[in-house]
């Protein structure tokens, strides 16, 4: 719906400001999602979620994580994120959730539906991130 779509319009880091357009307020992770953007040129879809089987599942595998937790919409999330997909598609955000990078929305798609398919989130019966 159109009352639902926000225009960032400007980022300021260091003030952790988001000054944007439109009936409702920027996704508290607005400067994650522009310092991923900012970084990676290539990037033109994230798609950022919240799943605790993912979390576990990344210190069993081995996934790329954040080097520590943050706490949500802050500029030391954004660096860290924007760090941990410096040269990944997908990372963990310690004791947060997850954020998938991509030239596109299905490349996003993609590298998340390959960490699930490396987890055992895919035996019969069990729910995966509340589908």
């Amino acid at each position: 719906k159109e009352e639902d779509i926000v225009l960032v319009e400007k980022v300021d880091v260091e003030k952790n400001t988001v000054y944007a357009k439109g009936e409702k307020k920027p996704s508290s992770e607005a400067i994650m999602h522009y310092m991923i953007y900012k970084r990676r040129k290539e990037v033109n879809a994230i798609i950022h979620g919240h799943c605790s089987e993912f979390l576990r599942a990344a210190k069993k595998l081995g996934w790329k994580e954040t080097s520590r937790f943050c706490e949500e919409g802050t500029k030391e999330l954004a660096e860290e994120a924007a760090k941990a997909l410096s040269k990944e598609n997908f990372a963990i955000m310690k004791a947060h959730g997850f954020v998938a990078a991509g030239k596109n929305p299905e490349e996003c798609l993609e590298a998340i539906m390959k960490k699930k398919a490396e987890s055992d989130m895919q035996k019969p019966g069990r729910r995966f991130c509340n589908e």
